[in-house]
């Protein structure tokens, strides 16, 4: 029975290999497909499962659509009270009149040592695993501050999972803007993240706005007469937002797990300074999701593929006429089991999980089992 069970293993993964590598052209499922593409069954625990506290150290600001010179009453309103980072999500990449620049710049100057602003890469090569240029704001500006790219996914259509800790440019590596922050915010933190050596993290979400200590509207942040002590020593974000959730506004907002909608989705629920926000309380935090290695995703597919088989060819043997009725009966079981497994390591010890190749396996064993015993008689 193993060396059987040895050989039905062998003739699967051998049969996923060969359709792995035959041209398939599935353009009438296009319309399922868009639906259900970037659903992923651990979008779950962040709608059903997640009970996270609130963040205190991270406090937003919306800059609207502010002039530069509002931008830097806004700035120097809030840094009179010491917060210990300010990071603005905002590009300065070309000039305006020079009384307004010249305002802006000041303050970069006066508070340089705490101010991160955004700059982007572009044009990444994910055959060579780097970008060929930058777009920052004017050397006017960047000088005086330290920078941080604020890409999240090129692909704004989906759903933003992950981000790129760093990137190499040219002969250079860049940091991620959140990344940045954390490095002015708590150096400690941030060489721990630098350890991990991942290309991507993948975002552990706390919530959205309402998850984070507060929210200062952009005509309050220009309120000389109102009191922001309670941003001291605190990451203060400057950047596009709407505290009205019942807003129907799109202006730089992505998807996320915590879509209302599972599939179909129709409008983003996220903007882009909260998504900065809840990777930087992940870093914070050290609250990191590891993610199951290709190794042991194939090392697991390959053992339980076996085990499988084993019970399936005892099955056979014994209740040859019921077989069809009882695989499929322990195929919905095994999938039931495994859904919950996905979400219960997410969700418990923020594992992330690749069981594809298993569940492939499992969903072709009992045809190939019976195909192979059909031959194996003859």
């Amino acid at each position: 029975m193993y060396k059987i069970a040895f050989y039905i293993t062998t003739c699967i993964f051998l049969l996923i290999e060969t359709i792995s590598w035959i041209p398939f052209n599935f353009d009438f499922l296009d319309p399922l497909n868009q639906a259900l593409e970037d659903f992923q069954i651990t979008d779950l625990v962040y709608k059903e499962f997640k009970e996270d506290n609130q963040d205190t150290n991270i406090v937003f600001v919306n800059i609207g659509f502010l002039n530069r010179i509002e931008i830097a009453q806004q700035i120097d309103n809030i840094a009179k009270y010491h917060p210990k980072v300010m990071g603005i999500d905002a590009l300065f990449s070309t000039p305006k009149d020079s009384f307004t620049d010249s305002l802006l710049s000041k303050v970069f100057q006066k508070y340089g040592n705490k101010i991160v602003i955004v700059n982007a890469f572009e044009n990444y090569d994910p055959q060579k695993g780097k970008a060929d240029s930058i777009s920052s704001s004017m050397p006017y500006f960047s000088n005086f501050v330290s920078q941080g790219y604020s890409n999240l996914d090129d692909r704004t259509f989906l759903t933003i999972r992950n981000f790129r800790p760093f990137t190499p440019v040219k002969d250079t590596i860049l940091t991620a803007f959140s990344a940045e922050i954390v490095k002015k915010f708590h150096p400690a933190k941030f060489e721990n993240l630098k350890k991990r050596g991942n290309d991507f993290e993948t975002i552990n979400y706390k919530g959205n706005f309402d998850k984070f200590y507060a929210v200062i509207e952009a005509e309050n942040a220009l309120d000389t007469t109102i009191d922001f002590s309670f941003v001291k020593d605190k990451i203060v974000l400057f950047g596009y937002l709407n505290s009205d959730k019942n807003a129907r506004d799109v202006t730089d907002q992505f998807f996320t797990p915590l879509n209302p909608k599972i599939a179909g989705r129709s409008l983003p629920d996220m903007y882009g300074i909260v998504v900065h926000a809840n990777i930087i309380s992940m870093i914070l935090s050290e609250n990191y999701i590891n993610v199951m290695s290709d190794f042991i995703s194939i090392l697991i597919a390959i053992v339980v593929s076996f085990l499988n088989l084993l019970f399936l060819l005892y099955i056979y043997e014994k209740q040859e006429l019921y077989f069809n009725l009882i695989s499929r009966l322990w195929q919905i079981f095994q999938s039931l089991i495994i859904y919950y497994l996905i979400i219960w390591l997410f969700d418990t010890y923020h594992y992330e999980t690749d069981f594809g190749l298993m569940i492939i396996t499992l969903a072709l064993a009992p045809d190939v089992l019976e195909f192979f015993m059909a031959f194996y008689k003859k």
